[in-house]
């Protein structure tokens, strides 16, 4: 049994990961747009 919740735990860590990379990843990326944008409209 402890074999299972050592994957479980293993399993979740690497969730908790890939879920930190993706919000990063969206935040470059929005925030990289916004500047881009933002220069597109300057006179």
């Amino acid at each position: 049994m402890t074999a299972i919740a050592d994957l479980k735990a293993d399993m979740l860590k690497v969730a908790i990961g890939v879920a930190i990379g993706v919000v990063i990843a969206n935040a470059t990326l929005t925030t990289v747009l916004v500047f881009g944008a933002l220069r597109l409209l300057q006179p």
